[in-house]
């Protein structure tokens, strides 16, 4: 009979596994957070933000702080989590889901050893991460100048093209035209 009630199910159509609420908090011993959350097809979600932990629900922490990817069921249970970063401090600041069915992460980064040849130098670059649903790293890349940069927002524009929002406090390599001594920065490419 159960696997009856599974197999005539449509998608979108109640899932007996999971009973549509639930209350969780997920983390380590140190400081975890959440910035963006993503329902997934199988009727999960994928949500991104940042840890400091490496133990209880936090594994493979390169460093200070990672950005943090999880991977939950409908009822909450964790079915895979991942860190991207370097030893430095790494932070997320949002998250969205491309026309290809990817995702897009971005934020800033202060850990050089993420990739050393393309870190820009001062206080932290931009960064921003593509990754597949499983989340597995696609592409990284890194956009700055020799002072501080970071990424709040992302989203997809024409042709495929993205668009990324932040602010510079650099005016040399990728940042050209700084106005004073923090500037709002639009990037498209």
């Amino acid at each position: 009979m159960g696997l009856l009630l599974l197999t005539s199910c449509k998608k979108g159509d109640f899932n007996p596994f999971c009973d549509g609420q639930f209350n969780k908090v997920y983390g380590g011993s140190q400081d975890e957070g959440a910035k963006s959350i993503f329902a997934t097809p199988d009727g999960g979600y994928l949500f991104a933000g940042w840890a400091y932990s490496n133990d209880q629900d936090v594994s493979g922490n390169h460093g200070r702080s990672d950005v943090w990817l999880v991977k939950i069921a409908c009822n909450g249970r964790i079915q895979w989590q991942k860190t991207f970063g370097g030893t430095g401090y790494d932070n997320l600041y949002s998250m969205m889901k491309t026309s290809d069915g990817n995702f897009v992460l971005c934020g800033e980064t202060r850990s050089q050893d993420i990739d050393p040849l393309n870190y820009k130098g001062g206080a932290g670059d931009a960064w921003l991460v593509k990754i597949d649903p499983s989340g597995n790293q696609q592409l990284q890349k890194l956009f700055g100048g020799t002072d501080e940069e970071w990424l709040y927002s992302v989203i997809e524009g024409p042709n495929k093209k993205f668009i990324t929002i932040g602010i510079t406090f650099s005016n040399d390599k990728d940042v050209i035209g700084l106005h004073g001594y923090g500037d709002a920065w639009i990037m498209r490419f």
